[in-house]
């Protein structure tokens, strides 16, 4: 799956608002997603929401630019509603602002994380 929010669209708040839809009701512990390291908006954007970088992968094979996996912990705090509303606030002004569309590739996770090349 990739997330994008089209230019006159971008800084109202969107993106952080289709990711918390795409993930509402998820009962996993974490969520995994691939973020080209040169979309620093999205990578950002990302970290303001609670992901941290966990690693790198070739997500579409040994000819893809390397990405970087971004780990989103959800833990015990009532699925991804809950998680959103204490990173983001509901406010969110300004962190939608990108350059680019954002590549975003989800992964809920309900085990344990991955293991290979995670830091």
């Amino acid at each position: 799956m990739e997330l994008a929010v089209r230019g006159p669209w971008r800084g109202q708040g969107i993106a952080r608002r289709l990711h918390a839809t795409l993930l509402d009701g998820i009962r996993a512990e974490r969520v995994l997603l691939n973020v080209h390291p040169g979309s620093e908006a999205a990578t950002a954007a990302y970290r303001a929401w609670g992901y941290r970088k966990a690693g790198e992968a070739r997500p579409w094979g040994t000819g893809a630019d390397l990405h970087d996996v971004m780990l989103l912990d959800l833990g015990g705090s009532g699925g991804m509603s809950a998680h959103m509303a204490a990173q983001c606030g509901g406010g969110g002004a300004g962190r939608e602002r990108l350059s680019a569309p954002m590549a975003v590739p989800v992964f809920p996770v309900a085990g344990p994380a991955p293991t290979s090349r995670l830091r």
